[in-house]
């Protein structure tokens, strides 16, 4: 199974139905080194960072806020450096011209300002 992790792009784990759980298992069968080794190499592109975000984002149902979704410092932490993610989305949600890319950027910037909550 680890071997399967490992032979897999970036591109076919995020295609996967949910590609935070496969991460999160191949840490608990392998070792942190290499899932978390794949996921910084590129996250350098704001595509993949945003689609590896768009992954890990839970969702919260309130009894007074309603439905929200929420990215969780604990839940990434094997993975990627919380505060420099939150930065790069902001700055991704201020400089892109795609404006699908700033309302997926916006979302997870909210996404995380619920998250530190």
């Amino acid at each position: 199974m680890i071997d399967r992790y490992k032979s897999m792009t970036i591109e076919e784990i995020l295609m996967t139905p949910k590609p935070a759980s496969l991460l999160y298992a191949w840490q608990q069968v392998g070792n942190n080194e290499d899932p978390e080794a794949l996921v910084r190499g590129h996250i350098n592109q704001d595509q993949i960072l945003t689609d590896l975000l768009l992954a890990f984002t839970g969702t919260v149902d309130s009894s007074n806020r309603g439905r929200y979704e929420t990215l969780n410092r604990d839940s990434l932490a094997g993975f990627l450096d919380y505060e420099a993610a939150r930065e790069r989305i902001k700055a991704i949600a201020s400089r892109a011209t795609d404006s699908e890319m700033v309302r997926i950027a916006k979302r997870l910037d909210v996404a995380f300002e619920d998250g530190s909550k």
